[in-house]
């Protein structure tokens, strides 16, 4: 009984781990074709749930036939959510940060106003030491990396990482 949930889920963790960078690094991020109105989703996403799906069909065989500890169900739970979590991860982190807005950047300016007591400056008459402390931002840093990854590239990745819970709880 201890392969199960000892050597079968170590292995289908490094299976699935590898499976994932695979699909990530051969991922075009183009939207799925069919029909209409068009998928919303990438190729990556959906070889990572035909697989997860096998895996459970996997699993269920193993359960059919012999009873299987509570245990054995949270080790193979626990693969398939951290691996979906990593996949997620990966999508997000290839996501180009938004720049901090000008309201963040009001607000932040009021909280650090309040927590040394002084008083907020307002838009008319900002204090030459708000200037001077840097509180007027230039352009955010990631902005011509933002403007170069497609919007439809990002609105892919969010779909698929909403695609993936959706998914996971249906698994």
């Amino acid at each position: 009984r201890d392969w199960l949930s000892a050597g079968w889920c170590t292995q289908l963790e490094a299976l699935l781990a590898e499976s994932i960078g695979r699909a990530v690094e051969l991922e075009s991020w183009e939207p799925i074709s069919g029909g209409r109105p068009a998928v919303l989703r990438s190729s990556s996403v959906v070889d990572l749930f035909t697989q997860l799906d096998q895996l459970c069909d996997v699993f269920i065989s193993f359960a059919s036939l012999q009873p299987l500890q509570p245990a054995d169900l949270r080790a193979f739970t626990d693969v398939v959510e951290r691996k979906v979590g990593s996949y997620v991860r990966i999508v997000a982190e290839g996501c180009v940060p938004l720049p901090a807005s000008a309201l963040e950047g009001d607000a932040r300016r009021a909280a650090s106003a309040v927590a040394s007591d002084e008083a907020p400056a307002t838009s008319a008459g900002r204090s030459r030491s708000s200037r001077a402390k840097g509180a007027a931002a230039g352009p955010p840093a990631n902005k011509a990396a933002l403007e170069a990854q497609p919007l439809e590239q990002l609105c892919l990745r969010l779909n698929n990482c909403a695609w993936a819970r959706e998914q996971l709880g249906k698994l």
